[in-house]
C-alpha cells in the first residue's frame, strides 16, 4: 500500500525516561518502528505515555492510538499522579484517539488509512499504538501480519514518525513482527525470595549499539526510572586512571605517617573491624579533615542515619554537624529495603557529580552485596564500581564489618577481585583488664604496621605509637577474627606479620 522509503534517519529522540536513553545509546531513531512487549501491569502503557509527554514538552506532536484497551478517561486518570503528567498537553500536543472502530469496520486497510490521515493532519514525531495484540486477531495468516507490519514500517519511516507498538507477549504463535521491527524491548518481572522486581531488556536495535542484558527499573512518582546494570556501562577495554601521588590526610599524625602521608588520591581503600570498634568515627574523621582542607566529602551510609552519625561525631568532638550545615560535608542514608545496587550507584554518582565530591566513605560493603540481588555479579560489579569512582576523581574508603560472618574477608589487597591500595584493620579486644583498639595497616597484601592504639575520647581521635615488636608477637588473629574469615587469610596475615617483625 505504501512505497518503502530510503530516507531512514539515524537521528535519535530522547525517550525522556531516566536511564533508558543510556541503554538505547541515545534514544529511539526517528522514523523507526519499535515493539515493546510485557505482561499486563508491567508498565508498558506508563512507559509509552512518559515518552509521549517528553516529546510534548519539546513542542512536538504525539498521536496515542488505542485499540482494545482501557478508556482514555481511565488512562488519563491513572496518569495524573505522576510528575510528568501535564493536563495542558492533552489535546494540545498529545492526541488520544481510538482506532478500534476502524479496525472492526474496515479491517487492517481501514486502520492503515486512519493512521495515514492522522499523521498527515498532526505531523507527529511519535506514534504509539497501544493494544497491538488486538490487531493480530484480524490476520488470517502470519503472512498477512508480516505484510501489515512491513507496510506500517515503510510508511512511518517515510513520514519520519517514530512508532511504538505495545503488546503482551504471545507464546502460542510465531511473532513475525519481532523480526520486522527496528527494535524489540521486553519488560518483565523476576522473583527474588519474597521480592518481585521489574526488569527491562533490549533484544535488538537495528544499526545501533545498546546495553545488552537485564536492567532493573522501578515505578514511582516520576514514572519509570531505569537503572542500567553498572558493569554494562563500563568499557572493559579502558583501564582505570592511575592512582595519584597526592595524599589525603586523616588529620592524625601517626596514622598519616603509617599510611605514607594519607590515602592516595583516587585510590580505593578498605576499613575493616568488628561492631563498635570505631570504623564509622574514623571514616567521619577522614571526611572532616577533607572538609577543612577544602574538599567536599560524602558519607554514604546503608546503616546509621544522619542524626545517629552526627550524634556519634559530636560525642568525640568532631564538628561534623556544623560542616554538614555549611554544605562542606554530606551524609546520605539509604535504607536497603528493596532498593537494588544499581539504583544505589545511580544515586551515589549523581551526588558525586552535583556536589563535586572528592572524598567518599562507603558504609558498608555488605549492604551493597545484599542489594546486588544476583551474587554472581559481585566481581564484575565491584570492578565497574571502583573504576567509576576513580574516573570521578574520588578517594574512597570502604567500610566492612567483619563480625557479620557473611563474607569471606582477606588481606590480599583486593576487594572482590578489584585491587585496593591500603587496608586499615581495627582490632578491638580486652587487654590488661580493659578493652583496647589497635590499628594495623596492610599495603599490597603485606602488613606494614600494627599495634598502634586508637584512642577515642571527648577530645577526638588519635593514634598512640606502640612497640610494634611486642604486638606482632601477640597477633592472635585466629581467635579474634570472625568465623567467616578464610584460614588462608589468617595464614597470610601471620606470615606477613613475621616478615614485618624481622624488619624491626
Amino acid at each position: 500500500m505504501f512505497e518503502e522509503s530510503t530516507h531512514f534517519s539515524p537521528r535519535k529522540a530522547s525517550t525522556g525516561v531516566p536511564g533508558l536513553d543510556l541503554v538505547l545509546s541515545g534514544g529511539l531513531a526517528h522514523g523507526g518502528l519499535f515493539l515493546i512487549e510485557g505482561a499486563a501491569g508491567i508498565g508498558k502503557t506508563l512507559l509509552a505515555n512518559q515518552m509521549a509527554f517528553a516529546q510534548a514538552r519539546q513542542g512536538e506532536n504525539v498521536i496515542y492510538l488505542t485499540l482494545l484497551v482501557e478508556s482514555h478517561g481511565k488512562l488519563l486518570h491513572h496518569l495524573r499522579d505522576f510528575d510528568f503528567y501535564e493536563p495542558t498537553q492533552v489535546t494540545h500536543r498529545i492526541f488520544y484517539i481510538s482506532g478500534y472502530k476502524e479496525l472492526l469496520d474496515d479491517g487492517l486497510n481501514g486502520l492503515l488509512e486512519l493512521l495515514a490521515s492522522l499523521i498527515a493532519k498532526y505531523t507527529p514525531t511519535l506514534l504509539v499504538i497501544d493494544g497491538f495484540r488486538s490487531a493480530r486477531d484480524f490476520f488470517a495468516t502470519e503472512l498477512e501480519l508480516a505484510k501489515f507490519v512491513h507496510e506500517l514500517n515503510a510508511f512511518v519511516t517515510a513520514a519520519g514518525c517514530t512508532t511504538v507498538l505495545l503488546s503482551p507477549p504471545d507464546s502460542t504463535h510465531s511473532q513475525p513482527e519481532q523480526i520486522l521491527v527496528d527494535g524489540l524491548i521486553e519488560m518483565t518481572h523476576i522473583h527474588q525470595g519474597l521480592q518481585t522486581l521489574r526488569v527491562l531488556e533490549v533484544h535488538k536495535i537495528r544499526g545501533a549499539p545498546f546495553l545488552a542484558g537485564k536492567h532493573f527499573f522501578r515505578i514511582g512518582e516520576k514514572g519509570i526510572e531505569l537503572y542500567p546494570r553498572l558493569e554494562s556501562t563500563i568499557d572493559a577495554r579502558i583501564g582505570p586512571p592511575p592512582v595519584g601521588a597526592e595524599r589525603k590526610s586523616f588529620g592524625m599524625a601517626i596514622l598519616d605517617q603509617r599510611l605514607g602521608g594519607g590515602l592516595k588520591v583516587r585510590s580505593i581503600n578498605r576499613l575493616l573491624g568488628s561492631t563498635r570498634c570505631g570504623k564509622s568515627l574514623l571514616g567521619l574523621k577522614f571526611l572532616e579533615q577533607g572538609a577543612r582542607d577544602g574538599e567536599a566529602g560524602l558519607y554514604w551510609s546503608l546503616r546509621e542515619t544522619r542524626p545517629q552519625l552526627e550524634a556519634l561525631a559530636l560525642g568525640v568532638g568532631l564538628e561534623v554537624d556544623s560542616l554538614v550545615d555549611q554544605g562542606r560535608l554530606f551524609i546520605e542514608w539509604h535504607p536497603l529495603g528493596e532498593i537494588t545496587a544499581d539504583e544505589l550507584c545511580f544515586n551515589l554518582f549523581e551526588m558525586i557529580k552535583i556536589r563535586s565530591i572528592r572524598r567518599l566513605v562507603l558504609d558498608d560493603r555488605l549492604g551493597f552485596e545484599q542489594a546486588l540481588i544476583r551474587p554472581e555479579r559481585s566481581l564484575a560489579f565491584w570492578g565497574a564500581f571502583m573504576r567509576k569512582l576513580q574516573v570521578a576523581g574520588v578517594t574512597t574508603l570502604v567500610i566492612e564489618c567483619l563480625n557479620a560472618g557473611l563474607l569471606e574477608v582477606d588481606f590480599s589487597g583486593s576487594l572482590a577481585g578489584t585491587s585496593v591500595d591500603q587496608i586499615l584493620f581495627i582490632d578491638y579486644e580486652a587487654r590488661s583488664q580493659r578493652r583496647e583498639r589497635t590499628v594495623s595497616v596492610f599495603r599490597s597484601g603485606e602488613l606494614e604496621s600494627t599495634g598502634d592504639e586508637l584512642l577515642i575520647s571527648e577530645q577526638g581521635l588519635d593514634l598512640k605509637l606502640k612497640d610494634r615488636r611486642h604486638d606482632l608477637r601477640d597477633l592472635r588473629l585466629s581467635s579474634r577474627l570472625p568465623g567467616g574469615l578464610m584460614q588462608s587469610s589468617v595464614n597470610r596475615v601471620r606470615d606477613s606479620a613475621l616478615r614485618a617483625l624481622r624488619r624491626f
